[in-house]
């Protein structure tokens, strides 16, 4: 480790606590570049909150500091050790990783903390035993996998689920597991990333009774702002309503990661045609067969969240009834 990180994370340990508060922490899973650092952040403006971003992330430096997980194949339920999982959110909690706080000069900082905002894109199959032993509420966002796929560099776990023998057995069976293999050994690279989408939301999509869980989707946090931050505020005991619908047009810290049409797209001032922008943009990257061809896989895991042709999610994913109705143009 080079001088520069080691006074890093010396400053990380000192610089905040956290004392647990009476109100439950939140649990956020998502799907890598599906919003989750902007919904991460919008949560984090709240007070008295700290966040924990992606602490599994074994590509992350940090997360390698703490040597307790090194592969993939270990946050996946065929090797996952439960208990190792829930004792490293527990040590988070009682400030046993410091190095691992969030910066000092990072948006949100505070010295002491009552709350926290964990964000995760692993560990699909353990979502409710850690909402149980960690004392957390579960906020789960959703995102057309299309643009999901679109805005990602890698899905490092595909070969995880395709050779698991977890979802084969349990959930999928070997004639179905053969044939998303084939797509995603054969097929284009939006349909294997397309494939990774779908294991990654299958367990809260098929497995879970998602009215225990707060749910969102990107697309409607977009359109419907202010009645979702409302939902959020409600559902998630959020204290200050305004601050988090302010902190919905603010640009999230990896916005970078976005590409120059994002940037161009966040500088437009007419905030109802960027946040339309944003919800369909993707489909002058992919053609109709493109699309056809992706969301062909979805039928494969049993998945009707989002259609062919449709740029927001099932009727059944979405809280507002006038929410279909702001794609419309004025």
């Amino acid at each position: 480790m080079n001088p520069g990180q080691t006074f890093r994370y010396l400053l990380r340990s000192l610089a905040s606590q956290h004392v647990q508060g009476r109100k439950k922490n939140i649990l956020l899973k998502a799907t890598a570049r599906g919003g989750s650092t902007w919904v991460m952040e919008m949560i984090a403006s709240q007070p008295g909150f700290r966040f924990y971003d992606e602490p599994f992330n074994i590509r992350r430096d940090n997360v390698k500091k703490v040597g307790l997980f090194h592969a993939w194949e270990e946050l996946q339920p065929d090797a996952c050790d439960n208990e190792k999982v829930i004792g490293f959110l527990e040590g988070l909690k009682r400030n046993r990783y410091r190095f691992m706080n969030p910066a000092p000069f990072r948006k949100y900082y505070r010295p002491v903390t009552r709350r926290i905002v964990f964000k995760l894109h692993e560990l699909e199959h353990m979502i409710d035993e850690i909402a149980e032993r960690c004392g957390c509420d579960v906020l789960y966002l959703i995102r057309h996998p299309i643009p999901n796929s679109l805005s990602r560099a890698v899905v490092p776990r595909l070969e995880c689920f395709l050779e698991s023998n977890f979802y084969r057995e349990r959930y999928l069976g070997d004639q179905r597991m053969k044939e998303i293999a084939e797509v995603a050994r054969k097929g284009t690279r939006l349909q294997q990333f397309v494939v990774s989408w779908c294991f990654e939301n299958y367990i809260p999509l098929k497995e879970v009774d998602l009215d225990k869980w707060t749910t969102l989707s990107y697309e409607e946090l977009l359109l419907n702002s202010r009645k979702s931050c409302q939902y959020l505020s409600e559902s998630l005991d959020l204290e200050d309503q305004d601050r988090l619908l302010r902190s919905v047009g603010e640009p999230s810290t990896n916005i970078t990661m976005s590409g120059q049409e994002t940037m161009d797209i966040m500088s437009d001032p007419d905030e109802k045609k960027r946040k339309r922008r944003l919800v369909t943009r993707w489909k002058t990257r992919v053609s109709d067969e493109e699309e056809r061809l992706a969301m062909e896989v979805l039928p494969l895991f049993d998945i009707d969240a989002y259609t062919y042709g449709r740029f927001i999610p099932h009727a059944k994913f979405l809280h507002f009834d006038d929410t279909a109705g702001k794609l419309e143009m004025d």
